[in-house]
């Protein structure tokens, strides 16, 4: 299978190196997928894969570390995972960064960074890939919790201009404990 996947992406990949790829991928398909769309050519992707193989969390994980470096803010990489375990997705990107308390431009150049596993859509911040999106919340799960009374004021905030705050609003109240603002 992995010599199938492999040569109608690479052509002209050779045995040694399809070899290498289904051991340094653990021999799984998820991970063979993912690792090839962040790879240009198939030492690439054998160099992401280095030097003891990855799974998918690893290779997760390391995209949003060079994104955080690249960026220049690898203190807000946690808080950028918990914005997104806290609101719903297509996330408008003003939202998306008033909770992180970064720009716009920043939050697009993370999705930018991010791709193919996350894109901009006309309605916002999207996943594209489900097991990317597991391990983005699941990375933000523990500071989710300080994010979610924040999210709610910035959802009531904008309730009457955004049709995304509006629809989002009771759900972020609810989930921050505030139920006394619900039928308000």
């Amino acid at each position: 299978e992995t010599a199938c996947f492999v040569r109608r992406i690479w052509p002209d990949a050779i045995d040694e190196e399809i070899e290498q790829f289904h051991h340094l991928s653990n021999r799984l398909p998820r991970v063979q997928a993912s690792v090839s769309s962040l790879a240009t050519n198939l030492k690439d992707a054998l160099d992401l894969l280095r030097p003891h193989g990855k799974s998918l969390e690893d290779l997760f994980g390391d995209m949003l570390r060079r994104s955080a470096v690249r960026s220049g803010r690898t203190d807000n990489l946690d808080t950028f995972c918990a914005a997104l375990s806290v609101l719903s997705t297509p996330t408008p990107v003003l939202f998306l960064a008033k909770l992180c308390g970064e720009t716009e431009d920043f939050i697009c150049e993370v999705c930018d960074d991010l791709s193919p596993h996350v894109r901009l859509t006309s309605k916002g911040f999207e996943f594209a890939n489900e097991d990317f999106e597991h391990f983005v919340r699941e990375q933000g799960k523990s500071k989710s919790d300080g994010l979610k009374n924040k999210a709610a004021s910035l959802l009531y905030e904008h309730r009457h201009i955004s049709e995304y705050a509006a629809i989002q609003l009771f759900t972020a109240l609810a989930s921050a404990g505030r139920h006394s603002e619900l039928f308000k």
